[in-house]
C-alpha cells in the first residue's frame, strides 16, 4: 500500500517537491479550467515530480445525472475532456462520488433517474477506457446521497455496469458513519481498486495526536489483499499537516 493526498488543483503551488509523491487531484478543477490553467497545472505537476494516481469529484451537483436537467451530449463531451485532460497527467482513476448528481428523486421518478445513471455510467467507462482508465464507484453517507451508501452496494453497482473498468472504492469516514461490517470489504475486494481516509469522529487528516488507532483498518485491508492506495482526504491540507499525516498512516503499513 501506499499514501497519497487529495488536493483541490488550487493548492499544487503550496508543496514543494519533496513533500509528498502521490497525489489524487479533483476532476473538475482539470476538466473545466482555462486550457492556460491546465497548462500551468501540468508544468507545475512536472516540475514538482507529483505522480497522480487518481481523481476525485467526478462532476458537480448541479450536472444532474439522475434529474431532469440530464443532458447526454454535454455529459458526453465533458468525460471525453475529462479523459484527454488526466490522462495527460497520467491518471490512471476516476473517482464517482458527487452524492448530490446521482442522488435519486422519487418525485422525477427513480426508474428514470436509474436508467440516467446507469446511461452515464456506461458513457463514462467506455469513453475513459480508451484512455486506459477506471471509473471507481465511491459510496458515500446517507446524509450525502439515498444512491449507494454502501462499499457491497457500490460493488454491485459495478458489476451491474457490465464493464470491467467500472470499480468501487471504500472511504473510511462513510463506512464508519454508515456502521458498515467488516465483511462488506470481503464482499467487494475483487474490484476495490482505491481507499479514502479521514479521521471518523472529526473527518480531519489522520495524526498521531487524534486519539485513533487505525491498526485494525489496515489489518483488514491486509487481510482482504488490498495493495492499492490510501488517499488522505480530511479538512487540514497544509503541506505540513499532510507531510505528518502521511508519515503516520505509514507507520501502520511498513
Amino acid at each position: 500500500m501506499e499514501i497519497s493526498v487529495c488536493m483541490k488543483a488550487s493548492r499544487v503551488p503550496e508543496f514543494e517537491k519533496g513533500d509528498l509523491r502521490y497525489i489524487e487531484i479533483a476532476a473538475v478543477d482539470v476538466a473545466l479550467s482555462e486550457k492556460d490553467d491546465f497548462a500551468a497545472l501540468f508544468k507545475s505537476i512536472e516540475q514538482k515530480e507529483f505522480e497522480v494516481i487518481s481523481s476525485y469529484q467526478f462532476v458537480y451537483g448541479d450536472f444532474d445525472v439522475c434529474k431532469g436537467g440530464y443532458d447526454r451530449d454535454y455529459l458526453q463531451k465533458y468525460v471525453t475532456t475529462v479523459g484527454d485532460r488526466l490522462s495527460a497527467l497520467g491518471c490512471p482513476k476516476v473517482v464517482f462520488g458527487s452524492g448530490k448528481a446521482r442522488s435519486l428523486d422519487p418525485e422525477y421518478g427513480v426508474e428514470k433517474g436509474l436508467s440516467q445513471f446507469y446511461d452515464f455510467l456506461s458513457i463514462s467507462c467506455d469513453t475513459l477506457a480508451r484512455y486506459g482508465m477506471t471509473v471507481v464507484i465511491e459510496p458515500l453517507r446517507s446524509s450525502e446521497t439515498n444512491f449507494i451508501n454502501r462499499v457491497n452496494e457500490g460493488y454491485d453497482v459495478a458489476v451491474k455496469s457490465g464493464r470491467d473498468n467500472c470499480a468501487v472504492l471504500c472511504d473510511y469516514f462513510h463506512f464508519t458513519e454508515e456502521k458498515e461490517p467488516w465483511k462488506d470489504l470481503e464482499y467487494a475486494k475483487d474490484r476495490l481498486a482505491h481507499f479514502h481516509i479521514a479521521h471518523p469522529g472529526d473527518r480531519d487528516v489522520p495524526l498521531p495526536e487524534d486519539g485513533y488507532d487505525y491498526s485494525v483498518l489496515f489489518g483488514k485491508l491486509k487481510k482482504i489483499g488490498y495493495d492499492g492506495f490510501v488517499s488522505i482526504e480530511g479538512k487540514r491540507r497544509d503541506p505540513e499537516t499532510m507531510k505528518r499525516s502521511i508519515a503516520h498512516l505509514y507507520s501502520y503499513i511498513k
